[in-house]
């Protein structure tokens, strides 16, 4: 897929800011498409050359939390398209959000988010 400026360009570097099992989220996401009323694309730039495949951009921890801010801000959207544009060679990977497990992701970053206040907990005593 092609990703150009004359599509439906939404939001560009849109920071969002949302609670997930009360903690403050926050995210910048590169480029939002509105496809239509219930579908959105985010777009994140890669400089790099080293491409994700689609099984590792399912697994992508970053596009995740995208596409959950996404969902909490415009709870009208069903249908969400996560890509990496490489600009390097013009080419690009996308997922569709329903693809993955959003309650699982959401779930296992509670968790890390808990592992690391715990690790900070134990140096404060150390």
């Amino acid at each position: 897929m092609d990703i150009h400026f004359d599509q439906k360009v939404f939001k560009v570097e849109e920071k969002i800011e949302f609670q997930l099992d009360g903690y403050n989220m926050k995210a910048i996401i590169d480029r939002i498409d509105r496809e239509s009323n219930s579908e959105m694309h985010i777009i994140d730039y890669k400089t790099g050359k080293n491409m994700l495949d689609e099984k590792k951009l399912k697994k992508d921890m970053q596009m995740s939390i995208y596409a959950l801010a996404l969902v909490h801000q415009f709870p009208e959207i069903d249908n969400i398209k996560l890509s990496h544009y490489y600009i390097s060679t013009n080419e690009s990977v996308s997922v569709n959000f329903s693809d993955l497990d959003a309650n699982s992701f959401s779930l296992a970053l509670i968790k890390n988010i808990k592992k690391i206040e715990n690790s900070e907990k134990e140096d404060i005593r150390t």
